[in-house]
């Protein structure tokens, strides 16, 4: 008994290394690339803030 237990053990092991390692990586690159947008709309939209601004004060 004690065989089929150790190949059981070893089975589980190998699918949760393939399920915690292949979907962390995507939800890496997601994450990362969501935070990328973001930041890129939060310059974009901090640029037009300071034309804005500038263009008001006639700088």
């Amino acid at each position: 008994m004690s065989d089929p237990s150790s190949t059981k053990n070893n089975h589980q092991e190998d699918t949760e290394c393939y399920l915690f390692s292949k979907p962390e990586r995507g939800q890496i690159r997601t994450s990362t690339s969501v935070h990328e947008r973001s930041s890129i709309s939060f310059n974009v939209k901090s640029l037009v803030l300071v034309a804005s601004v500038t263009h008001e004060m006639g700088i």
